[in-house]
């Protein structure tokens, strides 16, 4: 799918890649092109060498959604997607002003072979305005603790790793993603699924078809409303099982801190 922020860079708490959940930047594999202005929420985290590492949702004109382990970003790019590239513009790269992380983030290791992050959510507060257009405005967030729909297919999107060697897409990646029932995801998520109403968990109909290194902190949108944020994966790299920290679950903290 999308290249989903996850970047083999070792950011924050992205633990080892020897880890069974690598729970950092992770990416999409065989999606399918974004054409302009489809995602226009749909924001790049990246690094000061402007290096991609995250992916993000703009929820607000100084606000952005994402993964609590997407941490160490000082520049929000978001922009158009176009033939073979992003439109690189400097005047659409917003410098950061603060990384708000969930209080209650914490990384908790299972054993020497795999972990996982509790509460892995976080909103960027902005230096100034992004001036909203057709290709750059908000996406709507699900209600407070709004019933995440089962068996029904979302869109995720992203930028990322297209191979497990580290080939970032230069153009936006979606995939389709169906949420899983509760069991299932209990069963087959390697232990890092939260059955506590903090995670959702889904995937794609397709063996080899998902997420891997940078697609973290992306959006995973049903009907136009924001559901999730990515952030975690089974591993190897396109495994059919991704979770999303719950937008529903932790709406009273997005609105204490945005007001959004």
């Amino acid at each position: 799918m999308v290249s989903i922020k996850i970047c083999i860079v070792a950011i924050s708490i992205i633990a080892v890649l020897s880890f069974k959940l690598v729970q950092g930047q992770l990416q999409l594999f065989d999606g399918i092109d974004a054409v302009e202005g489809e995602f226009p929420y749909m924001v790049s985290l990246r690094l000061g060498f402007n290096e991609h590492d995250c992916g993000g949702s703009i929820i607000g004109s100084r606000w952005i959604l994402t993964a609590g382990h997407c941490s160490d970003i000082e520049t929000v790019k978001y922009g158009t997607i176009v033939v073979d590239q992003y439109k690189y513009d400097p005047n659409r790269t917003i410098a950061v002003k603060n990384f708000i992380t969930h209080p209650d983030i914490q990384f908790i290791r299972v054993n020497s072979s795999y972990g996982y992050i509790l509460n892995d959510i976080a909103v960027i507060e902005l230096a100034e305005d992004i001036p909203y257009g057709p290709t750059a405005k908000p996406v709507k967030l699900a209600e407070r603790n709004a019933e995440v729909p089962y068996n029904q297919t979302g869109l995720l999107s992203g930028w990322g790793f297209t191979t497990i060697t580290g080939d970032l897409s230069p153009i936006l990646q979606k995939i389709n993603i169906t949420t899983y029932e509760r069991d299932y995801c209990i069963n087959n998520s390697m232990e890092l699924y939260q059955d506590d109403g903090t995670n959702i968990c889904g995937g794609s109909d397709k063996e080899g078809r998902g997420v891997c290194y940078k697609d973290s902190g992306s959006p995973y949108v049903i009907d136009g409303v924001q559901y999730g944020v990515l952030a975690w994966m089974t591993i190897p790299c396109g495994s059919r099982v991704v979770g999303f920290s719950s937008v529903s679950y932790y709406r009273d903290w997005i609105y204490s801190v945005t007001g959004i």
